[in-house]
């Protein structure tokens, strides 16, 4: 599991140019959509080029909320995909929130599957 950016994570760096993103300080690309790098995160699970036998996990930790937490163990599953674009929003009384703006899945050769 990696957090961060390519600036303040040398890891992320290194890998980069082998993930199906483009993200410099600037600019993210996924699934061929452009999103300002500066209030858009990437997440995304992805095949580790350093090791196949392994992953690598970008920016993701839990994605079920506080109001989750409280109710069954049913509502504790993972809500993104394979990959996803959020938006950081955070609000005095939710200093952790975010807006999904896009996500989906991978297929079968973690390629992005084409939007419809």
């Amino acid at each position: 599991m990696l957090f961060g950016d390519p600036a303040s994570n040398p890891l992320i760096a290194d890998i980069l140019p082998q993930l199906p993103i483009t993200w410099t300080k600037d600019r993210l690309v996924m699934n061929g959509v452009e999103y300002d790098a500066k209030s858009h995160i990437p997440v995304l699970i992805y095949p580790n080029p350093k090791n196949r036998r392994q992953y690598v996990v970008l920016n993701s930790g839990h994605t079920f909320r506080e109001p989750d937490l409280k109710g069954t163990n049913a509502l504790l599953y993972p809500r993104l995909g394979d990959w996803a674009v959020i938006k950081p929003t955070p609000t005095a009384a939710d200093p952790t929130a975010y807006e999904v703006v896009a996500a989906g899945l991978f297929d079968e050769d973690w390629k992005f599957v084409p939007s419809k």
